[in-house]
């Protein structure tokens, strides 16, 4: 359980940096044409921002298989969770469903 919600976080992060590198390429090569369009930057090459948009949409699409595995890990460690049964007296075999409470905190 703990390890399904431990590589449930990591691959949440991965997805979160891959996605964030991606776009952050994409603007740079965006603002790359537009310097190079206005005669501004120092090379007239085209490839340049085509190469940093290319990559930057291939570092944002490459996130979305982290974010889907990561979603069914995590999935997968609460349904764990649900269903796991406490013994508190071993002689009188009484099972007793845990409650768990939670807090959800979004950025």
């Amino acid at each position: 359980m703990e390890a399904l919600l431990k590589s449930a976080k990591k691959q949440k992060t991965e997805a979160e940096i891959l996605c964030l590198t991606g776009a952050t390429l994409i603007i740079i090569g965006i603002s790359k044409d537009h310097n190079t369009s206005a005669g501004v930057g120092v090379s007239n090459n085209y490839f340049d921002g085509l190469l940093l948009k290319t990559m930057g949409v291939v570092a944002t699409l490459s996130s979305i298989p982290f974010i889907i595995a990561s979603i069914k890990n995590k999935n997968k460690a609460n349904l764990f969770l649900k269903n796991e049964n406490v013994f508190f007296n071993p002689l009188s075999n009484l099972k007793i469903q845990r409650v768990y409470v939670g807090v959800k905190i979004n950025f």
